[in-house]
Order: C-alpha cells, then sequence, then structure tokens
C-alpha cells in the first residue's frame, strides 16, 4: 500500500511538472503585441492598434506596407492555422496528420486546387501580386520571431517548424472555399440513386426548384418559362465513397471557410430609423478553434477597410470600407457535371476524336508512411475521379467552373472590392468571381441598396437543361455551352419595397437558364421577411435581435397537423397526451430552457424516416439525410404541396393518410425524448440536448488535447432553421454549422459598426483573446469595429509600431 501510495504521489508530480512545462512553453509562444519592431522589405513606420479583443487596426502609409502589417498580424495570431491551411489547400494535409487525411489530399490534388490558385496569381494586376509578395513577407517575419521553442504549442507537439511562407502558398484555400460551396459533388449522385430507386417523375416531384421558386431572393424575378427537368437515361450509380470522407477529415474540414448557408439582408433608408441603409450578415461554416475568420482593419493611402480576413490571404472577405458595405450568402449553385468518358488505353472518346489523355504525376509525402504517387488522368471535361471511387469501374470525369472558367480570378475580385466605392465598381470587383458564387447585399453611404448574384454559371444545350443527372461525355452533345454572361447575373438595385434579404432560398421565382436544383429550406428566409416587415422601420437594435432570432417557422405549419392529427383520433398513451400539451402552449422559439423543441426536433426527423424509408430503403434514406438539409426540404416539400401519395407506405398492405403517419412519427418521437429525459416528457430541455462544443484541430484527434484546446459543451438554443441558425447532424443533436461571424453595418455612422466572432482573434489557448468574444457571441451581442482614427484611439489597448530595418 505504501508503494501504491508513493508512487500516485509519484504520478501526480510528474503530472504537474509535464503540465507546467505545457503551459509555461504555451505562454512564451505568445506574441509581444507592444513596442517596436523592424522588418525587412517595410517601407515606412506602421502602427498596429488592437482594442480588449486583439484586433488590429492597421495605419499604413503604403498599401503594401499594410499587407505587410496583416501578415505579421496573422503570423503573429494564427501560424499553425495558416500551416494547416497552407498544407490543406495543396494537397499535403496528410505531412502533418498521416494516412487518416489521404483522401482529402488525393482529391484536392485531382482537382489541383493550388495550381488553378497560381494561375489567378499569373493573370492578376501587379498590384495584386504585389501585396501576396509583401503579406508573405510579414508572415515570415512574424514566424521568424517565433521561431524554435517561440513557435505555437501545436508546432512542438506535431515535431515540426515552419516553412517560409511564398506568396502564393496559401491560393489553394481559395479552391477549397469554392470546393466547400459546390453541391454537386455530393448531390448528383444522391440524385442518380434516387431517381434509379424511386423513379425520374417521383424524384422530380422532391426537388421542384430546377428554375427558381418562392420566396426568391430578387423580387424582380425573371418571367421566363420554366423548362421540365431532363428524364432519366438509366445511369444509375449505387455508391460514390470518395465522398466518405473519415470523421477525422469530415471535422477538419468542417473549420475551412465554405459559406454553406448563410443570412444577408439590406434596409434602404426608408426601412430604417436612421434614414441611411443598415446591412447584416451572418454566414454559417462549421465551428471551430480559432474560428476560420480574423477581425482587421487597413488604412493606407487606397485602402481604409475593416471585417474579415482568412489567415494567409491579405484581403477582407466581408465587411465595409468608407463608402459602400458587403456581406455574402451562399447562392447554392450548380457549379460542376460528371461525365461518363469513353477511355481506351490512354486515349478518350471527345466530339466524335480520339484524343490522348493529360496525364501528371503528384507525391503526396505522408507522415509515418510511405509517400504515394498518384497519376491524375485528365479529359476535355476535367480529371478523371473513377479511380479515386470504390467499386468504380467506367471513366467518371469533373466539369467544375473553378477549373473550367479560366478567366475568373478571385484574387482580382477581392482586390477590386476592398475598393469598390459605388455600384458600378462593386459589380465591377464580383465580375471576377469564378466559383465563389455569392448573393452579394450592397449599401453605400448615398442611401443605396442592392444585391448581387456572381459566380460563372454554366450554360447548357437543350434539351438537357438541367444538371443534377451525369452527362454523356463523348459526342459533345451535353457539353457545357460556356458560361452565362455577368451582365445576366441576377441582380437588383433600389427595389421598390426598399430592402433585400437572402437566405440560401431560390435565387429567382423563374428563369431561362438552370442555376441550381440544391437550394437550403426557406425557413429562414420566411421568417427574416416576417421580421422586416413587422415594423414600418428598424433599428440597429432591431437587426441585433433578428441576428439572435430562434422562432421555427416550419414548426407553424407542422405541429396544427400534428394536434389535428390526434383530435381525429386521441392518444391513448399518457406521455403522448402531456406532450401534445406541451405544443398546444408552445410559442415555436426553440429556446434552451423549454421541453417543446426537443419533442419538435426528434418528431421532425421521425417523420422523414416515416414518409421516405419504405420507398428510398434504409441505405438511401440515410445518404440524403446526411447531407446538409436535403432531408427537410423533402418533408417540406411532400407536406406543403399536398404530395399525399408519398404517406402511404410502400412496405404496407394498408393505406396510410397523412394524420396516421403524423400521428406515428410523433408518438415515436415522445418515447425518444422519454428515453432520454424520464417518464415526464415536460421536463425535457433542448439545451441538455441540442448543445455546441467548439473544436481544436489537435482536440478532435486526442481527447487529453481536448482537454486544454476546446471549449464547450454548451446549450444553445436555435435549430437549422432558425435565422440564428445552430445546424446539427441528423443522427445527433450536438451543433456543427453556425453563424462564423455576425456583422452590422450602419451606413450613417460607420464608427458603431458591430462585429463578433465564435472564439477569439487568438489560436493559442495561453492568450486571453483565444475565447474572449464567445460569450458575447452565444449572448447573441457584438463588440464595436470603427473606422475612424478617432474612435479607433478610444478603444486601443495595445500599440505596436513597425519601423523598416
Amino acid at each position: 500500500m505504501r508503494w501504491l501510495v508513493r508512487l500516485a504521489v509519484l504520478a501526480l508530480v510528474f503530472g504537474g511538472a509535464v503540465l507546467l512545462t505545457f503551459v509555461d512553453r504555451a505562454r512564451r509562444a505568445l506574441p509581444r503585441l507592444d513596442g517596436t519592431r523592424s522588418g525587412a522589405g517595410l517601407g515606412a513606420r506602421v502602427e498596429i492598434l488592437r482594442d480588449r479583443y486583439g484586433v488590429p487596426h492597421i495605419f499604413a502609409a503604403s498599401d503594401d506596407d499594410a499587407y505587410f502589417a496583416l501578415g505579421y498580424c496573422h503570423g503573429q495570431d494564427r501560424l499553425f492555422q495558416m500551416d494547416v491551411l497552407r498544407h490543406l489547400g495543396q494537397g499535403r494535409i496528410s505531412e502533418l496528420f498521416g494516412e487518416k487525411t489521404l483522401k482529402t489530399d488525393r482529391l484536392f490534388r485531382t482537382l489541383d486546387l493550388h495550381g488553378v490558385g497560381r494561375r489567378m496569381v499569373a493573370q492578376a494586376r501587379p498590384e495584386a501580386r504585389s501585396a501576396l509578395e509583401a503579406y508573405a513577407r510579414g508572415v515570415n517575419l512574424a514566424a521568424g520571431e517565433a521561431s524554435g521553442t517561440a513557435l505555437p504549442i501545436e508546432f512542438a507537439i506535431l515535431g515540426m517548424g515552419f516553412e517560409a511562407a511564398k506568396p502564393d502558398d496559401f491560393l489553394g484555400i481559395l479552391g477549397y472555399m469554392a470546393w466547400g460551396l459546390e453541391m454537386s459533388w455530393v448531390f448528383d449522385p444522391l440524385v442518380e440513386r434516387l431517381v434509379a430507386k424511386v423513379g425520374a417523375e417521383r424524384a422530380t416531384e422532391l426537388l421542384p426548384w430546377n428554375f427558381g421558386g418562392e420566396p426568391a431572393v430578387h423580387p424582380a424575378a425573371s418571367t421566363s418559362v420554366a423548362h421540365a427537368p431532363h428524364a432519366s437515361k438509366g445511369h444509375a450509380r449505387a455508391d460514390l465513397s470518395l465522398f466518405d470522407l473519415s470523421d477525422f477529415e469530415t471535422q477538419l474540414l468542417a473549420t475551412v471557410p465554405a459559406l454553406r448557408a448563410s443570412n444577408n439582408w439590406v434596409l434602404g433608408p426608408s426601412k430604417t430609423t436612421t434614414g441611411r441603409p443598415i446591412l447584416a450578415n451572418d454566414p454559417h461554416l462549421g465551428h471551430g478553434l480559432p474560428p476560420i475568420w480574423y477581425e482587421a482593419h487597413l488604412v493606407s493611402p487606397s485602402l481604409d477597410v475593416a471585417g474579415v480576413t482568412i489567415p494567409g490571404l491579405p484581403l477582407v472577405a466581408i465587411g465595409r470600407n468608407r463608402d459602400i458595405a458587403w456581406g455574402m450568402t451562399n447562392v447554392m449553385l450548380d457549379g460542376g457535371d460528371f461525365f461518363l468518358e469513353k477511355v481506351e488505353g490512354d486515349r478518350v472518346l471527345s466530339r466524335g476524336e480520339w484524343l490522348r489523355l493529360e496525364e501528371r504525376v503528384e507525391e503526396i509525402r505522408v507522415r509515418g508512411g510511405a509517400t504515394e504517387r498518384l497519376v491524375v488522368r485528365s479529359t476535355p471535361h476535367g480529371p478523371l475521379v473513377g479511380q479515386l471511387l470504390e467499386d468504380e469501374q467506367r471513366a467518371l470525369a469533373y466539369r467544375w467552373n473553378f477549373m473550367a472558367a479560366t478567366d475568373a480570378n478571385e484574387i482580382e475580385g477581392f482586390y477590386l472590392l476592398n475598393r469598390a466605392r459605388d455600384w458600378s465598381s462593386f459589380r465591377e470587383a464580383l465580375s471576377h468571381f469564378g466559383a465563389i458564387a455569392q448573393n452579394v447585399a450592397y449599401a453605400d453611404r448615398g442611401g443605396h441598396i442592392g444585391l448581387q448574384t456572381s459566380g460563372r454559371i454554366p450554360r447548357y444545350k437543350p434539351p438537357k437543361l438541367e444538371g443534377t443527372r451525369f452527362r454523356d461525355g463523348w459526342d459533345g452533345s451535353e457539353d457545357w455551352d460556356g458560361f452565362i454572361p455577368f451582365e445576366d447575373n441576377p441582380s437588383s438595385f433600389d427595389p421598390p419595397q426598399g430592402w433585400l434579404a437572402s437566405a440560401n432560398n431560390p435565387t429567382v421565382a423563374q428563369s431561362s437558364y438552370y442555376i441550381s436544383d440544391q437550394w437550403e429550406p426557406v425557413d429562414r428566409i420566411r421568417r427574416i421577411h416576417e421580421l422586416i416587415g413587422s415594423k414600418q422601420a428598424l433599428s440597429v437594435q432591431d437587426v441585433t435581435r433578428m441576428q439572435a432570432d430562434t422562432i421555427l417557422a416550419p414548426a407553424r405549419n407542422l405541429v396544427p397537423i400534428v394536434l389535428d392529427a390526434f383530435d381525429a383520433a386521441p392518444a391513448r398513451d399518457g406521455h403522448v397526451a402531456e406532450a401534445l400539451d406541451v405544443l398546444r402552449a408552445w410559442d415555436f422559439d426553440m429556446r434552451s430552457e423549454v421541453a417543446a423543441p426537443v419533442l419538435f426536433a426528434c418528431f421532425q426527423r421521425r417523420l422523414y424516416e416515416a414518409i421516405f424509408a419504405d420507398e428510398m430503403g434504409a441505405e438511401l434514406a440515410k445518404a440524403w439525410r446526411s447531407k446538409a438539409n436535403l432531408w427537410a426540404i423533402m418533408v417540406g416539400t411532400v407536406v406543403e404541396r399536398r404530395l399525399d401519395h408519398w404517406f402511404d407506405r410502400a412496405d404496407s398492405p394498408e393505406r396510410e393518410d397523412r394524420a396516421a403517419v403524423f400521428r406515428a412519427a410523433f408518438e415515436q418521437a415522445v418515447r425518444d425524448a422519454v428515453r432520454r429525459f424520464g417518464d415526464d416528457p415536460r421536463s425535457a430541455r433542448w439545451g441538455a440536448l441540442h448543445t455546441l462544443t467548439f473544436h481544436h484541430a489537435l482536440g478532435r484527434g486526442s481527447q487529453l488535447l481536448a482537454l486544454y484546446f476546446d471549449r464547450g459543451p454548451f446549450g444553445v438554443p436555435g435549430h437549422a432553421g432558425t435565422v440564428n441558425k445552430m445546424e446539427a447532424p441528423f443522427d445527433g443533436h450536438e451543433v456543427t454549422i453556425g453563424p462564423s461571424t455576425r456583422q452590422i453595418t450602419d451606413l450613417g455612422d460607420l464608427d458603431a459598426s458591430l462585429a463578433v466572432l465564435p472564439g477569439g482573434q487568438s489560436g493559442s489557448p495561453a492568450s486571453p483573446h483565444y475565447d474572449d468574444q464567445l460569450r458575447l457571441w452565444l449572448r447573441g451581442e457584438h463588440h464595436p469595429l470603427p473606422l475612424s482614427r478617432e474612435a479607433v484611439e478610444r478603444i486601443t489597448a495595445r500599440r505596436l509600431v513597425l519601423e523598416p530595418r
């Protein structure tokens, strides 16, 4: 026993010593944010003023010096995150994490994300290239100061150093952003499987928005006649395992910017209490620590721009300058297609002619393993991806606007957007966007508002005018016919209603050309419309409350149907009767502290299974429910359009109607709640089930490291369908996607602009800025992000000066 006690004491002492050494090492890696530094490549003195949240306001005498300083700040605060993003965009993430990320590297090398980024740099204006060079010098200054034991603790854990940054190092991240927006990777194979299972006609019923729908983003929609979807040609595929990434890969990629869902709205002078426009934006991404965005303000001769940046890129992605403000939501553009090819040896049949396949070799280094040799072969439609798929014997190429639109250039677009001064220069900047297709809200100090759809939209030849199915690639009959001219992209300016909004809903009511069939459910946009219409004029405080709103619109439609179903056949189970009383008293608010959201969320998922599992089969039903909110679209479509034949179960001789299916689904939901919370369903609490944990990349792979790097879990309100989007996977309730930043800009008072991050500016848990904005974000609050020097001085907490060496 004495020896056991001694061993326990020794273990505690040793463990404590290790912990103290670890914490001390992390603290020593924190950068100095005051004083004076000198750096080679700097033209003149630069001031970096940081507020209480560590947000840098950079005042420089030249544009390049401003970008140098931004690179320096990114390097001080987010060096490890930048290195992860660099490896990810270049298809080198397995150098850090080993074999478990090989699928990701194979995919991104095949798509050549970094190569397309280098093409953009070569084509960009000299000033944009100079900005990248200055930015890289700033990153390297910060990394040099942190070399050795002062590097962030993650480098020591992984036993690695930091490679000096080059100007084109991080451009592959633009490709990953675009890939995250491209829904066809998942959607098209699912449509193939759905058509094979239930037939083209019934599949089309569930996907009703090929050529637009309501409520639409642009109020002045095209009146062109919509085209009927193309019928199946029999090209069905049972599985595409390329997209079944490992859990670690899925979690890692969730923290990289892909604006899968977002809200933005802009109110004109007639709709605000200030008499000047107000613009709000909250892009929805996967959560993680540090957050993907980094707040910054850059001032130089041609710049006075503030908002969020991406570590690795010297550009403000979403924000405002002295003249305009902008915010982005995903168009949900279908910008890619799979082509079935005829390949013999090293040749491919293209438009009746046998052409030689292009070929390149990629070497993927793997941490702890052998280097892998990947041969990428390409047809005129794009790279062959079939060799990456298990059990796929056919030659399958992928054509994607990111690769195909060779005149598009997001680097150029963002560079110009940061300097735009009016509607005309704003649209000119967006005309350069290719695969980063966004509905971009606009407001200016002159009182104008607008919304422009960006991105290269593929143009199809008749009769196959939609893009959700696999296409024949050998005769040219189903090839793209270039892209829709940017001038024909949907656009709205100063609409009579005085406001505009988007939430990944259909871009237009009707269109003569195909945009997408992959919209989000219209729950959020309906609620946004309702809130905007609830007052004659809205204040900044009203807009703040809108961003935090957790009323669930579809519950208003579905709950009365549940109650009516049980009015016709009263519940015999006491638990069900108690649960129905809870629903009757509910105000449809997905608050954390009440029971009704638990009952409704469980019911909504059980309803999907009750409607579709019999026709689709368990495997296909699971595939659809695992991809974003496609399952919610299907449920909403069947209920709202009264497609009652879907309620009759294919595996039962009886004929079930809607009421019977609703009753069965709700009874099962009550059983789910009772299993989780006990015999009284009224004791359930949404916040106990609906939780959010902010994971760090290393915390995802180690429970021990998670204790240091992760934050949470937090019980949170909301739902995937609320304006304050808190989306959890179908098979669980842990939130994974939500507002990655919230911004509100009052064009009448730019110094009163508001912003917040779900975390903080620093990537180090040893820093107070690692999570100091987290409580603000959870409460739906913000911090100021002003523009004027006077306002910045009032909130300055740290002051650093960079001098030329």
